[in-house]
């Protein structure tokens, strides 16, 4: 059977298969490993993903070209990881002479993010504009943890021993100074 299409044609057939072959392949590679592994959106296309940390907070910004922002999601799914996902549908239809072509294609990705430091849920803003998707992120405040005082022999901390010889000492200096 010869080829009747355009060359164009055969190219976007190329690319329609060439799509679903890496699809196929990055669910194959999801099920053996059990990572999340990057689902092409159309034409072969990826998503890129930066990510910036500044003093207080993290931004993760992800070029998501052609999608709606209805059809974006964001989930903070541990304090160091994030997840953005996204859909994109495309239908298309061409008339010439003789034939009439209707095309429809769905492209989704889903990346998960591993985040510098921990962040928290709370101020969390994400906004979407012209096909970049941002996330800001407050960082977690770092507590310095709690000093846990180191014990002498006798299994009290230098503290307790600093207190008990100034009591001491004080006890000495009030017995020398008081009238007998």
């Amino acid at each position: 059977m010869a080829w009747r299409g355009t060359p164009r044609g055969l190219r976007a057939e190329f690319d329609e298969l060439l799509a679903d072959m890496q699809r196929q392949f990055a669910e194959t590679m999801e099920r053996i490993s059990g990572a999340t592994q990057q689902v092409p959106l159309l034409g072969g296309a990826g998503t890129m993903i930066d990510v910036r940390e500044h003093d207080t907070d993290v931004i993760v910004v992800a070029d998501l070209p052609g999608v709606e922002r209805e059809n974006i999601s964001v989930r903070l799914l541990d304090s160091r990881t994030l997840r953005i996902s996204a859909r994109r549908e495309e239908a298309r239809e061409a008339e010439q002479a003789g034939y009439h072509m209707r095309e429809r294609r769905i492209g989704a990705i889903s990346r998960t993010v591993s985040l510098p430091t921990d962040v928290t849920e709370e101020e969390a803003r994400a906004t979407f504009k012209n096909g970049v998707l941002e996330v800001r992120l407050k960082k977690t405040v770092e507590t310095g943890g709690r000093v846990i005082p180191v014990g002498g022999e006798t299994g009290r901390s230098v503290a307790e021993e600093q207190r008990r010889r100034e009591e001491e000492r004080y006890q000495e200096t009030r017995a020398e100074t008081e009238p007998s």
